[in-house]
């Protein structure tokens, strides 16, 4: 079972200025209740990869498309009211029901 984003982390991102595309992935999947380790799996990497981005590592250019589209659906699914999910099983079915993300 994946672990849930810590509350010092959620602090942390709430007060960070830096505006990298891994920090809006993880706004994103905070918001939606999306869990790190689900979220690697979909793109393909592993869950260090995503803990760095997380934290503002740089996101390699290979990977800006993958997680473009990532973003993009997860902002289609928030406006047709399909997220935020409930809980760690309803974001596992979620993320391994997206097609075409890892390109």
């Amino acid at each position: 079972m994946p672990r849930p984003y810590s509350d010092m982390y959620l602090r942390s991102l709430s007060r960070t200025s830096l505006a990298t595309l891994g920090i809006e992935l993880a706004k994103v999947c905070v918001k939606c209740n999306l869990p790190m380790a689900y979220v690697a799996v979909t793109l393909g990497v592993s869950k260090t990869t995503v803990y760095n981005w997380f934290r503002g590592s740089g996101i390699r250019e290979s990977y800006h498309a993958r997680v473009e589209r990532l973003m993009n659906i997860i902002a289609q699914d928030i406006d047709k009211g399909v997220l935020p999910v409930s809980g760690p099983k309803a974001a596992k079915k979620y993320l391994s029901g997206l097609r075409g993300v890892k390109g």
